[in-house]
């Protein structure tokens, strides 16, 4: 958690004391001191917003800032992608009442070993049950054969026995695709077309804006 780094950063870029950051926010000089001493770990919705307006930001990339801190510049760009869009979609998915469990963890799959996946989230009121998080960059699908049954089914044959394989058992994987990214766009609609009432799953597919901070259209796999 990066709470009072990001209330330290804001006040040495706007060179501001407590008192005045509190005031600008509305909230009690004891709660900044809280939040700067490391007592406060998230903020409740309403700091949030008032965080969000003072920065002139959408409360999810406050959030994500809150929670992940900022991404190393000297990053390799494919990974820099990767944790974009996974910061983004968690800090959506928080404040629509879910925990983040775990970010980028590694899962055993039988067969194939030591897996990394871009993490786990669990539901606030219901904590049992947990939805692995993957993204479709890590799949490397050809947009050459992606209208192909034959190649769609493929695909989805590898990601069920995947799921289907993993110790942990989940009620459901979400395969993340960024709105943002036109190829992922475009394997995005054609494996959409793609369903199984064969197979009984909680494979979903997820497209989501990165910059919006929302979903713009989502799959359940199965009819």
């Amino acid at each position: 958690m990066y709470f009072k780094d990001y209330m330290k950063m804001m006040r040495d870029r706007d060179k501001i004391t407590q008192a005045q950051l509190a005031n600008a926010l509305n909230v009690s000089l004891n709660t900044i001191k809280k939040i700067e001493s490391g007592s406060t770990k998230i903020p409740n919705s309403k700091l949030l917003n008032a965080i969000a307006e003072y920065e002139n930001a959408h409360p999810c990339k406050v959030l994500s800032r809150i929670l992940f801190g900022d991404i190393v510049e000297d990053t390799d760009e494919r990974s820099k992608k990767a944790m974009r869009l996974t910061f983004a979609y968690f800090s959506y998915m928080y404040l629509e009442g879910w925990n983040i469990d775990h970010v980028f963890n590694v899962e055993y799959v039988d067969d194939i070993g030591d897996r990394q996946f871009i993490g786990e989230i669990s539901k606030k009121k219901d904590s049992k049950y947990v939805l692995l998080i993957d993204y479709i960059d890590r799949y490397q699908l050809d947009t050459k054969y992606i209208d192909w049954r034959e190649y769609q089914i493929g695909f989805f044959t590898q990601i069920f026995t995947t799921m289907i394989s993993i110790d942990k058992k989940y009620m459901g994987m979400n395969i993340l695709f960024n709105a943002n990214d036109e190829k992922e766009v475009t394997i995005f609609k054609a494996l959409k077309s793609f369903e199984t009432d064969c197979v009984k799953t909680q494979i979903t597919y997820v497209l989501f804006d990165t910059r919006e901070y929302k979903i713009v259209d989502i799959h359940l796999v199965t009819k």
